[in-house]
């Protein structure tokens, strides 16, 4: 130990534990007491509330909004609905196309035939 250390030793070993007792007392007030801790765990705990509260509002209009949509959706054709569709569609073009071939065939024989009734007329 240095000798100025044992020239003040007496004067450190009572000045020691004053200090550290002021500097703990100071850090104590200095930090938030029991009261201020549990205001705050309180106004977070209320705020954690609210939120849940709102998220549990949005939540429950999100299902309401499923579920609408959900019945909606019963009601539009399924995929297979919309294939049998296409099929009576390409069904109905083909039988249309055939009809208008069979129309031209019967107006050309119809031409023919006024045209010889016209030719044979005196």
């Amino acid at each position: 130990m240095p000798d100025w250390l044992k020239e003040w030793w007496p004067v450190v070993a009572i000045a020691f534990p004053a200090i550290v007792t002021v500097l703990g007392w100071a850090v104590r007030t200095g930090l938030a007491s029991r009261k201020d801790l549990d205001a705050a765990i309180a106004k977070e705990a209320a705020a954690r509330a609210a939120q849940a509260e709102k998220m549990g509002v949005e939540l429950r209009e999100i299902d309401l909004r499923t579920r609408e949509t959900a019945q909606e959706i019963k009601h539009l054709p399924s995929r297979k609905d919309i294939e049998g569709l296409k099929d009576q569609l390409s069904h109905a073009v083909a039988l249309g196309e055939s009809t208008t071939r069979e129309l031209a065939s019967v107006s050309r024989a119809l031409t023919r035939v006024e045209d010889h009734l016209f030719k044979s007329a005196p």
